[in-house]
């Protein structure tokens, strides 16, 4: 096996990204935001938004850019550190709504 060549050396172009799941109140996530991101699925031609991040360690996530995480970030610029807080969920007749506190490092 070769000797790991260092990250310097390369450039990402594309990088697996865990999902954040936020199925419980109580839920906290934070790490630095990354801004947003459409994934195209060809098999259903359908586009699907999501917000990136990165933790302290350096791992990237991803969460759906759901309608209220979508608002939270649209102001929030890419780089800050970030914490989201699940508060609840609605029953929508879409589904189940995730109810957030998102706050943003000064």
């Amino acid at each position: 096996m070769a000797n790991k060549p260092q990250d310097e050396e390369w450039t990402t172009v594309a990088e697996a990204r865990s999902r954040i799941v936020f199925d419980t109140i109580g839920d906290v996530w934070e790490g630095y935001y990354e801004g947003p991101e459409t994934v195209h699925d060809d098999v259903k031609n359908e586009d699907y938004e999501y917000l990136d991040f990165r933790d302290q360690a350096g791992d990237g996530f991803m969460a759906s850019a759901s309608y209220q995480l979508s608002r939270a970030f649209t102001d929030i610029p890419v780089g800050t550190y970030v914490r989201m807080t699940v508060l609840g969920f609605t029953e929508t007749r879409n589904g189940r709504m995730t109810n957030f506190k998102v706050q943003a490092r000064r």
